[in-house]
């Protein structure tokens, strides 16, 4: 028997043998291709979400600032303007005890007419017998002699 057939047979062995790991390789190169074709697709996309999210938080800081701006603004506002018209709450208080209506107190010390209304309510002088003869006919039906035991009489001053 002579070498040449053997190594013929070698020869296409090792050629089959070389073209099953060439086939091989190629699978892998292929399936490499496609996992980076999908990472690559995956980074476009996470790079436009993070261009969106940046362009997102540049708009938020621009209103953030915006606000911070206008809070500044009304702050100094705030303080020229009681700089300017210093609000005399011990006037008004006093004013208040005194009878003095709402819009007056709101004049002539500076105050809001939430301020003035609620000095007013807290300091106004009180007409006992007209609360009392209210408070009587809303709870109790009538005059304060109408509500006096037998005997007995109410003073009112």
């Amino acid at each position: 028997m002579t070498l040449a057939p053997l190594v013929a047979i070698l020869l296409i062995m090792t050629l089959a043998a070389e073209a099953a790991l060439l086939a091989f390789a190629l699978t892998r190169l292929s399936q490499t291709e496609r996992a980076l074709t999908r990472a690559l697709g995956d980074i476009v996309t996470l790079q436009r979400s993070h261009t969106r999210h940046s362009e997102a938080q540049l708009e938020a800081q621009g209103v953030l600032r915006r606000i911070e701006e206008r809070v500044q603004l009304l702050t100094e506002r705030d303080l020229r303007s009681e700089r300017e018209s210093p609000r005399d709450y011990d006037k008004a208080q006093r004013l208040a005890i005194e009878g003095a209506s709402a819009e007056r107190l709101r004049t002539e010390c500076g105050v809001s007419a939430n301020e003035a209304k609620l000095l007013v309510k807290l300091h106004a002088p009180v007409d006992i017998e007209a609360t009392l003869e209210n408070m009587l006919s809303t709870y109790g039906g009538g005059s304060p002699e109408a509500q006096t035991p037998p005997g007995e009489q109410i003073a009112i001053a």
